[in-house]
Formats: C-alpha cells, structure tokens, sequence
C-alpha cells in the first residue's frame, strides 16, 4: 500500500546480524574513474567507497537499477499494513517503491544526484552497493510537489524556514543494504553528503502514526548534528494515508542557521 505520493520519509536503518536478507545484484559497477567523496576501510566489508553519481554519469541507469533492487529489500509494505508491528519497524523501514523512469525524472526534474556506498571496488569478485541517499534540491522539491495536504509547524522563524528550502539538499532517501547494517554505514553515507555540499541538509523521518516510528533515523541525525526544527503533517487524500514527520536540518556551521 503506497502512503505517499509526493513525499518520502527519509530512511536510515540499522538491523540485527540474525535477521538479514539476502540480497544479491544482477550485475555489478565499477567505478575507477569516478572520484570517492570518502573513503574508510571496514573491518567487515574491506575498503568502502562513497561516491556522487549525477544523470549524467555513464553508469547512471545502471547504478539506478541496483539502487531500486536493494529497496525492494527494504519495503515494509510486504505485508498487509493493519498487521505490521513495532517488532518489524524496529530497524527503519521505506513505505514506497519506486520505478526507474519515477526516479529518473525526479532526479532530472529536481537536480539531484545518488550518494552510492560501494565494498570493495577492487576486488571484483565482492563488489557491491552496501547503501545509497537520494538527494534532490529542496527548492525544486517543492516547487514540483505543491499540494494543500501539507501543513508545518516549526521551531524555527518562518524566514529561517524558507532559507533552507531556498539553500538545501532535501535527503529524499537513504538506505542500507539490510546485510550490512550496524557497520556504519549509514552514518558514513551522511558524513559524506555533508562533506560533498556546502549547504544546508534537511530531511524528514515519520514518527506517526504507531507503529511506524522511525526512532532509529531521527537518532542518527541528531547524532549527526541535524537539528529537529519542527514537524510535518500529510492530511488525508485519495492517495495517500495521513502520517507525520520529524523536520531535520544541518548546517555547515554544525548546528548553526
């Protein structure tokens, strides 16, 4: 069952070593050309890399692709949504699976990029995105997205508001391989979207309706120095279900608006 038609919560998961799935591309990318944005060696997983792939990269389709198969892992609409409890949303979940030429156009449409965390780009044999953040300007956002379901309640001055909107990246989503979780990982794809922008973030993580409260996300931001600057409220449509989001923001000044 899709919740939302225009706006995705923001995703970060972490899930416990006994209740992985197994998930397994059908080809894989290699980057040598590319530029990392960072790059750490993991204990478990080797040498990480965190790349910005933009529309018009060569490996963009490709890259799209692996991105929309690691979140069909991810979905928690695998179930019927009246049976879903806090024991399954536990680790983070995504309410809403995309198609290629959705996510595309959005990312075209909106300017965006994929933030990809790839293990071992030079061992081929084990080469695989481990996480991904879509990003898209916030501006264009929400100029592309206008609808009189949204209503905003902010810790923050109205003129502080529409500072960021005009001046951030929107994290429109962000997953981790659910193999690979615990393993810092999320917060490494963060860092590195802090380090590749220098602009505001700011992203929304659902906390309402029970059980789908992504308390696990809202953490990993604050941790991260995003700042909970209010909340979001999708009222009823024919579309969509109702649902609430935490409003977050970082700043390059760490805090600072």
């Amino acid at each position: 069952m899709r919740w939302i038609n225009f706006v995705i919560v923001v995703i970060i998961s972490f899930i416990n070593a006994t209740n992985t799935v197994a998930v397994t591309y059908p080809n894989s990318i290699f980057l040598e050309n590319e530029k990392p944005i960072l790059t750490s060696s993991n204990k478990e997983l080797g040498k990480v890399s965190v790349y910005s792939i933009y529309p018009t990269n060569q490996h963009f389709s490709e890259i799209i692709e692996q991105v929309l198969f690691l979140q069909k892992s991810l979905l928690i609409n695998k179930k019927p949504i009246q049976e879903v409890t806090d024991f399954d949303v536990r680790d983070g979940f995504l309410v809403e699976e995309m198609d290629s030429v959705h996510l595309k156009e959005a990312l075209m449409q909106d300017r965006g990029s994929i933030i990809v965390a790839y293990a071992d780009q030079q061992k081929r044999s084990t080469n695989q995105l481990v996480g991904y953040a879509i990003l898209r300007l916030t501006k264009y956002f929400f100029q592309n997205n206008k609808s009189g379901h949204l209503e905003y309640t902010f810790s923050i001055s109205e003129h502080e508001w529409k500072n960021i909107v005009s001046n951030s990246i929107y994290i429109y989503e962000l997953a981790v391989h659910p193999q690979h979780r615990r393993k810092g990982i999320g917060r490494f794809i963060l860092n590195a979207c802090q380090k590749q922008y220098n602009n505001w973030l700011y992203a929304d993580v659902i906390y309402w309706p029970k059980p789908f409260v992504n308390e696990l996300s809202y953490q990993l931001f604050l941790k991260n120095d995003f700042l909970d600057i209010g909340e979001l409220y999708v009222k009823k449509s024919p579309k969509f279900r109702p649902f609430k989001s935490k409003l977050m923001a970082w700043s390059p000044g760490a805090g600072h608006f």
